[in-house]
């Protein structure tokens, strides 16, 4: 598996750049040029929209075909949980079989990346909305990474600043 290096700010896996819309890609370039980058915070309020009304996403491409969604289903048999609730004719919506009537997941211990990654920043990234009672948000946070080099910078010249004094 490639890793493409925008990874920090996209789900993990087979992703390219290009693959994003113009504005997704300017708000990446925009948050690094920031030296920031989104991070979600919050937790699951167990409202069940997320796994009622959802879109797949498989090596770097939204589900858009049933032909698709049966070569995932191929590579990832996994993904059988989740059922064709429309076809919209642009992307598939589905709909997982193991959500309860309560919104709790009959399944939780094996879930796909899918669940376990939601929401993505992928869907922050396109501006998609999370359902309104979802506890998740996306925060933006200072890259540590980024901090950390600039430190390292700072600090190595100090230390040749130290050696020309000497």
């Amino acid at each position: 598996m490639t890793h493409d290096p925008t990874d920090q700010y996209l789900p993990r896996g087979e992703f390219s750049f290009l693959s994003l819309s113009i504005g997704a890609m300017i708000r990446v370039l925009y948050y690094r040029l920031r030296g920031m980058r989104p991070v979600r915070v919050g937790h699951c309020k167990q409202c069940g929209a997320c796994c009622r009304n959802l879109h797949l996403f498989h090596r770097g491409k939204w589900i858009q075909t049933r032909r698709q969604f049966k070569r995932m289903i191929a590579e990832c048999p996994e993904y059988e949980r989740f059922e064709i609730m429309d076809d919209p004719g642009m992307l598939l919506l589905f709909s997982c079989r193991f959500l309860s009537e309560d919104n709790i997941c009959q399944d939780y211990e094996n879930r796909p990346s899918a669940c376990l990654e939601y929401p993505t920043l992928d869907l922050h990234l396109r501006s998609k909305v999370l359902y309104p009672n979802c506890g998740y948000s996306f925060k933006m946070v200072k890259d540590f990474g980024k901090t950390m080099k600039a430190v390292a910078h700072i600090q190595e010249q100090a230390e040749d600043k130290e050696d020309a004094d000497e």
